[in-house]
């Protein structure tokens, strides 16, 4: 006479558990007994990296947060979570009762760096990982310069742009100049002379600009 015992909601915990069937027999038939040994894996957790800005601007302090989640039956994810950045540093952070984890840091360079975040797993849950790129940028300024100011209609006039940061390498990427009021998408400023560009070293030390200028035509112009 087959027989079913339903475990569900309390499931067994991950591991090794023993089951024993037993029957008592009755006038016809001896009692008889059967063990069966079943395996419960543990379940499949969820890690969730994010950077608190990226891309992120050199020097700045940068947090890394990791959810680790898992099915709404189980109880929260425990453990601890290694966060490993680029090939010079990982570090363990336990999880709170949410199941976050949280790393702070400074010292990333300039360019793009590996971030993991791997979860090592607890009696209910199994060991995963989550990755993102992280990029570092160095800060820079703009400033916008126009001659002559003010200008008469019709006059032609010489519109500069002046990058500047306190990085070191020459600064690459372009200009875009439009006319308007405030930034949206436009089609260039009329140009009447090819643009120019020159690299030089500011006053200040340690600080490097790029200038780009245009000349063009219009009947405003204002710093």
């Amino acid at each position: 006479l087959p027989a079913a015992l339903p475990l569900a909601p309390r499931a067994p915990r991950p591991g090794a558990h023993l089951f024993t069937g037993a029957s008592s027999g009755d006038a016809r038939f001896a009692p008889s007994s059967v063990p069966l040994r079943q395996m419960v894996e543990r379940a499949e957790a969820t890690v969730r990296l994010a950077s608190s800005e990226n891309p992120s601007a050199l020097g700045g302090r940068l947090e890394f947060s990791a959810v680790v989640e898992g099915p709404e039956s189980i109880p929260t994810p425990t453990g601890r979570v290694r966060f490993s950045v680029g090939t010079e540093r990982s570090e363990a952070v336990g999880l709170d009762v949410l199941g976050r984890a949280q790393l702070s840091l400074s010292w990333l360079g300039v360019g793009s760096v590996a971030a993991t975040a791997t979860y090592d797993g607890d009696d209910n849950f199994a060991p995963a990982s989550d990755a993102l790129t992280q990029v570092v940028r160095v800060p820079t300024t703009t400033s916008l310069t126009c001659l002559p100011s003010p200008s008469s209609f019709g006059d032609g006039v010489a519109i500069s742009v002046r990058v500047a940061s306190a990085g070191r390498g020459v600064r690459t990427g372009g200009v875009r100049f439009a006319t308007g009021g405030a930034p949206r998408p436009s089609r260039p400023a009329a140009v009447t002379a090819r643009p120019t560009h020159r690299q030089a070293p500011s006053r200040s030390s340690g600080t490097r600009t790029r200038t780009s200028t245009t000349a063009c035509r219009s009947s405003r112009c204002a710093r």
